[in-house]
């Protein structure tokens, strides 16, 4: 019997560093790892939301959490987590809730990438 290996699905995040450069050298804030922080931190709890409101079956507090990843998302150049945010907007609209299963689970795997790349930036493209 041959047992074949299960592979993790890997999404490619866009992430537009220039837009997060802009973000991180303002002039009044300088400690650009806190900034980083920040942002990742902001990202990942409101996933942690997302995910609990979706298992209570609280899908008007899911849609609030999905409109605020989605505008800081938008805001530092996180492209491919705005995307898939949106696609939950859509399926929440639609009152496709299989669907909804399937594009949260996508936005959490697309979330968990993106902000593992945002540490693999460059550090001399946000300074």
């Amino acid at each position: 019997m041959t047992i074949l290996p299960m592979q993790d699905p890997q999404e490619r995040v866009h992430i537009n560093a220039e837009l997060i450069a802009t973000y991180l050298t303002e002039p009044a804030q300088s400690d650009q790892d806190n900034q980083i922080f920040c942002v990742v931190e902001a990202i990942a709890e409101t996933l942690g939301e997302m995910e609990t409101h979706y298992h209570a079956h609280d899908f008007h507090s899911l849609q609030r959490s999905t409109d605020q990843l989605s505008i800081l998302a938008r805001k530092y150049g996180f492209y491919s987590l705005d995307a898939v945010a949106r696609d939950v907007l859509t399926t929440l609209d639609q009152t496709d809730f299989v669907a909804l299963g399937a594009v949260l689970t996508r936005l959490l795997r697309v979330g968990e990438q993106s902000l593992y790349a945002i540490w693999d930036l460059p550090r001399k493209s946000v300074e």
